[in-house]
């Protein structure tokens, strides 16, 4: 336990609840009681943390390489491609979790380290809410500020290419670019640092 506690605060979040969603996509089931965060694996528990530490991290962490509109520009590019209408997993659906996916977070996932995670609350079959975790530059980021859930799911119309190049040629955008090659070769450099 120890070991993911350690990664999951290399990561970048901005609340408590996405710390504890860190540890709870590595199997783990969190409770915060009284200023600690108790945490548990298989009704068992494993250890604590005092809230305070995790939040001391958030007011120290470093600020993100990658920005919510960089985010929200790949997300925008591959959307074109890749079908946004999420499906539940079955296996999660029978032990009374919702976990959604799409072609689009399977794309996401795959080609950028990006896990979009969404919340829906009991007896709805429909996300209110998102995270995305950009596994790459450790980055957490609360997924309306990147886009609604509307526009994520494909249920809320989105700017077409034309108009975005339109906003784009005017200076109010991100400029359009090989995402994913960027990504790849960011990768190998942080691997190469790495060893070196």
């Amino acid at each position: 336990m120890q070991t993911d506690l350690f990664q999951c605060l290399q990561y970048r979040f901005s609340s408590l609840k996405q710390f504890m969603l860190l540890l709870e996509l590595r199997g783990y089931q969190c409770r915060e009681r009284q200023g600690e965060i108790f945490i548990y694996k298989h009704g068992v528990k494993q250890g604590k943390i005092d809230s305070a530490v995790v939040m001391d991290h958030i007011r120290h962490a470093p600020v993100p390489s990658t920005g919510a509109a960089e985010i929200r520009d790949m997300i925008l590019h591959e959307m074109e491609k890749y079908d946004p209408t999420l499906v539940v997993d079955e296996a999660y659906w029978k032990k009374g979790q919702k976990e959604f996916s799409s072609a689009l977070t399977e794309r996401m996932r795959q080609s950028y380290g990006l896990q979009i995670v969404f919340f829906a609350g009991k007896g709805h079959d429909r996300p209110y809410g998102s995270m995305i975790i950009d596994h790459l530059d450790r980055n957490v980021y609360k997924g309306s500020d990147v886009l609604s859930i509307g526009q994520l799911t494909g249920v809320e119309r989105i700017q077409t290419t034309e108009q975005r190049e339109r906003t784009v040629a005017r200076g109010d955008g991100c400029c359009y670019r090989d995402w994913e090659t960027d990504r790849k070769s960011t990768r190998l450099n942080s691997s190469h640092s790495a060893k070196s």
